[in-house]
């Protein structure tokens, strides 16, 4: 959430993160966006992964003004390239979406193997 552009302070708090996390079932993931640009957004999203104690995974938007953080509780320690390229695939089919560059950044912002997008 956003005010006078800037992202609301109380939305990107620890114990704001721990609410969701204890708020969601297992298993759930909380998908924040936040501004490319902001300053502060590498803080945030650590304050995520402490809240959640567990890596966030950074996807920027086609856009490239907005990047999208996801959280996990509870949710997989990997996922295939190959099936995660099967989802960009049907992303770009489906919905027109820009899959390829949806999986360039998830590629090109966190941590993997060869095999796998580590989670």
């Amino acid at each position: 959430a956003f005010v006078d552009g800037d992202q609301v302070p109380e939305l990107c708090s620890e114990s704001f993160y721990a609410a969701a996390r204890a708020a969601l079932t297992s298993p759930g993931v909380l998908v924040q966006n936040f501004m490319a640009d902001d300053p502060l957004r590498e803080d945030r999203i650590a304050a995520m992964e402490g809240a959640f104690g567990s890596r966030a995974l950074r996807l920027r938007a086609a856009d490239r003004v907005n990047v999208i953080a996801m959280v996990f509780r509870d949710g997989p320690a990997r996922i295939s390239w190959t099936e995660l390229r099967k989802r960009a695939d049907a992303l770009a089919a489906d919905h027109d979406l820009p899959g390829d560059h949806y999986l360039a950044t998830l590629t090109k912002l966190n941590e993997g193997t060869e095999r796998f997008l580590l989670i």
